[in-house]
């Protein structure tokens, strides 16, 4: 994708980040409004589609103030696609580079680990979203890897 390219009522502007499967873009909606992220896989295979499908509909599960809120989602030339709130602000790489180093994976399951011992019903009311904690924590280790 490059800048301009339009991917479901989406104008892409620039390229925010490149992961081990996917890009996010910072994005505007075609018809006005706040500018979001749209992430997508880079190619087709059946491991990325699987892996992209996965995420959206964890993501469309879970709301919770420090998790970023799907807005909208689909298919663009064969690839799913999803945007999202855009958050200000350095990825999550750049944070742990400053922190010595620990991985994403590390990094998740200690950081909800830790607030679902000290908030849990503030963490992720399995009563409102239907997603056991386990289930959060399992989906985020396989994100993250």
């Amino acid at each position: 994708m490059v800048e301009g390219h339009i991917v479901g009522g989406y104008k892409i502007l620039d390229t925010l980040g490149s992961g081990g499967m996917a890009t996010v873009f910072r994005a505007e909606p075609v018809d006005g409004g706040q500018q979001v992220a749209v992430k997508t896989v880079r190619g087709v295979s059946e491991r990325t589609s699987l892996g992209i499908r996965r995420e959206i509909r964890a993501l469309h599960a879970i709301r919770h103030p420090g998790i970023v809120a799907i807005l909208d989602s689909g298919e663009h030339d064969g690839l799913p696609w999803y945007a999202m709130d855009l958050v200000p602000g350095d990825t999550l790489g750049r944070v742990l580079e400053r922190h010595g180093g620990e991985t994403r994976s590390d990094w998740w399951t200690r950081t909800l680990s830790t607030q679902a011992e000290t908030a849990p019903t503030t963490v992720m009311p399995e009563e409102t979203t239907g997603v056991p904690f386990e289930e959060v924590l399992r989906l985020s280790r396989a994100l993250c890897d």
